[in-house]
């Protein structure tokens, strides 16, 4: 091997390229790469040079293990492939790598697209979840949440196989028939009803925030109106919105979800950088009608009189009913399973499990990270800042305005894509099954777009806090979409198969929809009111010191 490589080296010296002679090691990895995968003569020079720099045993290894993953995975026809690219020294860029890596139905690419499918605008109220159950409880809610969100997709896998279908109307039409199908179809209208509004508020509650800080306009009795969030909303519906809106396709702001996992996931740094930075330098953070507090760092046994203690958990069952639709909403992804399930090569449900299983785990990370972090930050204040936590006071750095900035962008962005599946399903709702809203007649188009913003601006207005739309959801079609029909399909495979996952789905659905319900008469109780007193007694909370 080593003759090898320095005849390798030699002849590239020399301005030519030359195989090491037959029989070699080298010569016959080379071979039999080239048999078992048809490999074109530019991958063989690839690899040669690659050896030849003195690391050919690691990667032709990895070359080889990469060939079969590929096979294995059976990538399609159609999938990218660069090998018959011209050989330059930067043939292999970072964009080809990411491709090949991420392929539209292979495991890494299905685990990202469901990731993206997850992390949204919920991410702002993570950490009020947090806040209002403490650190440790609000992390171990979220962890709870992730396995049972995990179940209840692994259910709809399985029906989806039963049913030999991969649609939510499909399945519920073929295991109970056009009345189920139609109450499918409608829990799913309502809920892409109900992210719309959420998705306007968020937009407005942050275009607001960063057109203040970016004019200093931040004094609330100074400024223009034109700057207020309800303002802000209107503006940038009826300017972004609405256009976009009108398109009959939509395949270009596909990418606005890719901008918000990567707005989310930066703003996860910031967050935990960010209180590192201040409680190092005790930072008072301060917020408009609260008490200014100085950041406190968790392993310092000190607690002075401005700084608040740490609440590991806060045995309330109100702010549990506040926390536990957050916590639901924030892993809803039920809808976009299936269309994954359905593009994944070789659809097995070992692969799909993976794919779930992968994607729900980066969730909870991030979610855990972001809440723990910006609890840690700002603590009680969280109560008052209307469901995002951006809403507090980061003394306008550069950093989280960046974030903010992003992220307002990528939910303007997304609202258009909601519209879109509202107007298709609500006309495939009317017209009858087969009908495709792209053949739609430009009246039926203008009339169903332009309905579905206007009803989805008009109660946007008149809400400030964003988590009270995220838990009228998260205890509505949420709940219902996510438990309680994956449990109603389960129950009607064979009587002797999935007993255990019957018996199981049934408590959790059941649990779920006691939870659901009461935590929703507590919203519509509190509608309106600020937020409940964080000064609750001592006796119902663990705190850290």
């Amino acid at each position: 091997a080593g003759r090898d490589r320095r005849s390798v080296t030699g002849s590239m010296a020399g301005g030519t390229v030359r195989p090491a002679r037959a029989g070699s090691v080298g010569d016959e990895r080379s071979a039999r790469l080239e048999d078992s995968q048809g490999s074109s003569r530019s991958e063989l020079r690839e690899a040669l040079l690659d050896r030849a720099s003195g690391s050919d045993d690691h990667l032709g290894a990895a070359a080889t293990s990469s060939c079969y993953a590929s096979e294995s995975d059976g990538a399609d026809d159609d999938a990218f492939d660069d090998r018959n690219a011209p050989f330059t020294p930067f043939a292999r860029s970072p964009i080809l790598f990411f491709r090949e890596r991420f392929q539209a139905g292979s495991i890494k690419g299905s685990v990202f697209t469901l990731v993206v499918a997850i992390v949204g605008a919920g991410t702002l109220s993570v950490p009020f979840a947090v806040q209002q159950t403490g650190i440790l409880l609000g992390v171990v809610l979220f962890a709870l949440g992730a396995v049972l969100a995990y179940f209840s997709l692994k259910l709809l896998v399985i029906c989806s196989e039963l049913a030999g279908v991969k649609s939510y109307a499909g399945i519920a039409r073929v295991l109970y028939g056009r009345n189920a199908d139609l109450f499918a179809q409608i829990c799913l209208l309502l809920n892409l009803y109900g992210t719309s509004i959420s998705y306007i508020v968020a937009s407005g509650s942050m275009l607001s925030q960063v057109l203040q800080v970016a004019l200093g306009e931040t004094d609330p009795a100074t400024m223009p109106e034109v700057l207020k969030q309800k303002y802000v909303m209107v503006i940038s519906t009826c300017v972004i919105v609405v256009p976009l809106c009108l398109l009959r396709t939509m395949g270009a702001l596909r990418y606005s979800s890719l901008i918000a996992v990567a707005c989310s996931v930066y703003l996860t740094i910031v967050v935990a950088v960010k209180y590192f930075v201040y409680c190092a330098d005790e930072i008072v953070v301060a917020q408009h009608g609260t008490d200014d507090q100085v950041v406190q760092c968790f392993w310092n046994r000190r607690v002075a009189a401005d700084q608040g203690p740490i609440e590991l958990a806060h045995f309330s069952f109100g702010r549990l009913l506040s926390a536990i639709p957050i916590v639901v909403y924030a892993y809803t992804c039920h809808p976009n399973v299936l269309p994954i399930f359905l593009e994944l090569q070789k659809p097995t449900r070992r692969r799909m499990n993976k794919v779930v299983g992968r994607a729900i785990g980066m969730a909870f990370v991030m979610y855990a990270v972001l809440g723990s972090f910006a609890y840690l930050t700002f603590k009680d204040q969280l109560a008052h800042s209307e469901g995002n936590f951006l809403n507090n006071d980061y003394h306008h750095e550069t950093a989280t305005l960046l974030g903010a900035m992003g992220m307002s962008l990528s939910v303007v962005l997304a609202i258009p894509l909601f519209v879109n599946a509202f107007r298709a399903n609500i006309y495939r709702l009317i017209m009858g099954d087969g009908a495709d809203i792209k053949e739609a007649a430009l009246g039926w188009h203008v009339a169903i777009s332009l309905g579905m913003v206007a009803m989805a601006l008009v109660p946007a207005i008149l809400i400030k806090d964003i988590s009270k739309v995220f838990q009228v959801l998260g205890s509505t079609t949420n709940p219902i979409i996510c438990f309680v029909l994956p449990a109603m399909f389960i129950n009607r495979a064979p009587a002797h198969l999935y007993s255990r996952e019957k018996v199981m789905s049934a408590i959790a659905a059941s649990l779920i929809c006691v939870i659901s319900a009461l935590a929703l008469v507590q919203d519509i109780k509190s509608w309106g009111e600020r937020p409940a007193d964080v000064t609750d007694s001592s006796s119902n909370v663990l705190t850290l010191w």
